[in-house]
């Protein structure tokens, strides 16, 4: 009876629900837009605002987040928080400011109106945002436009009322986990929030602390993800069969699988991929998978699976290890891969040997005077086949590699 070697792997190639992981992020860019002074930014200034001014004059803040650098493609957002600390407030009464997902990219460039005439701005520089321009050119001019004041979703992501100056402010919600997910999943959508206030009536703006603010100050948006796994492996084994080593695995669960690739080696170091397998893509149901290794040479046998996502990610399981029985008319060659001699066993006078390549091609070929052949010359990480003819003109043979 032939034993089963294996490796079980009972695990997950990357794992159903992997870890949970919290982290805080600071704005990639911020600025604020004015109405009233169209041509004006704020791009470098530590504030910037949301609400109206004494006049009426709407004031639109803008902020970004860099969200595809910071988390692993194939986290999935659990819950999202944006702290913004809110510095000064003409009113102390609550006004709601909402989060508005942007629908087009904005600048920020070197202006700076300071701490006294911030709440007017100053006149933009290049690639700063304005009420009329996603990016100006710093003549006054657009080298992008938009619609007046931004583009943005009618419907706000979150909404926090804001009152007196000093506080911290939270916005949190669903509405957030889609946004930050989404921007996750297709970055070239990050465009980030557009911050807008109370905008009818007078004297409703809020002033934040900006991310050229002091670290406490700056704006900190908080995201706990999970990374999930795209396959659920149950097993991963193999058996020597009259046929050659049969490798099998099963999968419980497969999310953007593209294929696997099942590697062998001699000396569980240097592996090749001898198959490549097409996965089931995604799918909720048992997957298994068979490949047949003919070609095993006589001797301790290492296979590796290789999941592939269709991202080109790629996530290796435990390895197998079989060691596989000379059959009769073979020859047991140890150790393998072979350095310099391979030794035999066998010293019957009149035994022929040759040595092919796997293109049939003679190599070597000679009377074996001794129980070792010189291969040396052979190249290094090649297989052979190597081929004794007893003197009864019985052939047996045995595969081998040439290590370094």
């Amino acid at each position: 009876m032939k034993k089963i070697y294996f490796l079980l792997a009972m695990a997950f190639i990357h794992g159903t629900v992997f870890s949970q992981t919290t982290i805080t992020l600071t704005p990639e860019s911020d600025n604020t837009i004015y109405q009233d002074f169209p041509t004006n930014s704020n791009g470098k200034g530590a504030q910037f605002f949301a609400g109206t001014n004494v006049s009426g004059g709407f004031r639109r803040g803008l902020v970004r987040f860099d969200i595809a650098s910071n988390l692993p493609a194939n986290a999935v957002i659990s819950s999202v928080s944006l702290s913004m600390y809110c510095n000064r407030a003409p009113l102390s009464t609550s006004f709601d400011v909402k989060l508005h997902t942007l629908l087009q990219g904005f600048g920020e460039g070197a202006s700076d109106a300071g701490s006294f005439s911030d709440g007017d701005g100053v006149t933009a520089m290049a690639n700063d945002a304005t009420w009329p321009c996603s990016n100006a050119d710093g003549f006054g001019g657009c080298i992008t436009s938009w619609t007046g004041g931004g583009v943005f979703t009618a419907t706000a992501s979150a909404t926090t009322p804001v009152g007196a100056a000093f506080t911290n402010y939270l916005w949190s919600g669903a509405g957030l986990v889609t946004d930050v997910q989404n921007w996750l999943n297709n970055p070239a959508a990050n465009f980030g929030w557009a911050v807008i206030g109370e905008e009818s009536g007078t004297r409703t703006v809020k002033r934040f602390g900006s991310r050229e603010n002091s670290p406490a100050n700056q704006p900190q948006l908080t995201i706990t993800y999970n990374i999930v796994v795209p396959v659920q492996l149950t097993y991963f084994n193999g058996r020597e069969t009259k046929q050659g080593n049969e490798l099998n695995w099963e999968t419980a669960q497969e999310v953007n699988n593209d294929y696997f690739l099942l590697q062998h080696s001699t000396d569980g170091s240097a592996f090749k991929t001898i198959t490549k397998i097409k996965g089931a893509g995604n799918s909720a149901l048992l997957h298994k998978y068979r490949f047949i290794h003919s070609e095993a040479a006589p001797g301790r046998n290492f296979y590796r699976l290789v999941q592939t996502d269709f991202d080109g990610r790629m996530v290796y399981a435990p390895v197998v290890l079989l060691s596989t029985k000379a059959s009769a008319g073979q020859i047991a060659i140890s150790p393998n891969p072979v350095k310099d001699r391979i030794y035999t066993g066998n010293t019957q006078p009149g035994t022929v040997f040759y040595i092919l390549d796997y293109s049939g091609r003679k190599l070597l070929s000679g009377a074996l005077s001794q129980p070792s052949i010189d291969v040396s010359g052979l190249v290094a990480g090649q297989q052979y086949l190597l081929c004794l003819q007893l003197a009864s003109g019985k052939v047996i043979t045995g595969k081998f590699m040439k290590g370094d």
